[in-house]
Formats: structure tokens, C-alpha cells, sequence
């Protein structure tokens, strides 16, 4: 059961119309809803958003036609670095050192990590301060995003 209240004029007017039509108040209502809701149903997209299109500018007249090579130019890549590069990179005679510099010279993306990998690669440069230093510097920079680690990340991993 619905109960709803109505404007006194729009009751009058119900009042009016069931007695021209031999009908209660109720009919009229249900009539009223019923033929309402078909005509949302049958309405098109573009019947439905006739008030909403157009409603912004972006200030580029060709957006629609280029967004993929927009997005192209905005897109920034994330890639997820693990800790055997991060020691290769801080550890000059390490086989890698030449092939994780190329890579980055050449990288325009972000880099992330996990706190985890972050302090086992503080770990593993701990035959040189100088190079764990260097590292926490490189951090410190914004160089390397760390992702949050939280259980919730583990236990989906886990699955």
C-alpha cells in the first residue's frame, strides 16, 4: 500500500475526473501511474536525455574523432618493479646494472612497487650504505610509487 500526499488542486482535479468517468479515485490514480510508466518504458535515448545532451564544452571541437589518440598522449604506464632490478640498479658491477639503466632511459611511465620489496631491496644493499642511501634517496624523490599493502591485497592475491 502506497500513501502519498497531494497538492489540493491536483486532488480536486482527481476528484473531478472520477466522477465525470464513474470511477473511484483510486482507478484514476492507477490508470494515471500505469500509463505513466509505459511511456518511460517505451521512451528512447535519445527521448531520455534530450535535456541532458550538449551540456558541457570542452573546448576541443574534434575531441569525439581523436580521443584515441588523446588518451595515447595521457596515458602514463605504471609498470610494477620487483626487487631484482632495484638491486641491479643501485649495485654498479651487478650483471644487470647496463640493462635496467637502458630500460629506464628509455621508460616514460611510473614506477610502483610494495613496501615489502622496498625494505628486502634496503636489505639486499646492505654490502654499501652508500648504495642504500642512494636508493632512499631515489624514494625519496617520488621516483618509485609504493603501493599500499594491506590484507585485503593478500588474500585476493592468494585466490
Amino acid at each position: 500500500m502506497i500513501t502519498l500526499r497531494l497538492p489540493k488542486e491536483l486532488e480536486h482535479e482527481i476528484d473531478r475526473l472520477a466522477r465525470s468517468e464513474h470511477q473511484t479515485r483510486t482507478e484514476i490514480i492507477k490508470q494515471a501511474l500505469k500509463s505513466y510508466l509505459a511511456r518511460q518504458k517505451s521512451r528512447t535515448p535519445y527521448e531520455l536525455g534530450t535535456d541532458l545532451f550538449g551540456a558541457g564544452e570542452s573546448g576541443d571541437h574534434d575531441l569525439s574523432s581523436q580521443y584515441k589518440v588523446k588518451l595515447k598522449e595521457n596515458f602514463v604506464r605504471s609498470t610494477l618493479i620487483d626487487v631484482g632490478p632495484l638491486i641491479a640498479l643501485f649495485s654498479r658491477n651487478d650483471k644487470y646494472h647496463d640493462r635496467i639503466l637502458k630500460f629506464l632511459k628509455g621508460y616514460k611511465g611510473r614506477l610502483v612497487s610494495t613496501w615489502p620489496v622496498i625494505t628486502e631491496t634496503c636489505h639486499m644493499l646492505d654490502f654499501d650504505v652508500r648504495a642504500q642511501m642512494a636508493f632512499l634517496e631515489w624514494l625519496n624523490r617520488g621516483l618509485l610509487k609504493s603501493m599500499k599493502y594491506s590484507r585485503t591485497i593478500s588474500i585476493r592475491s592468494s585466490n
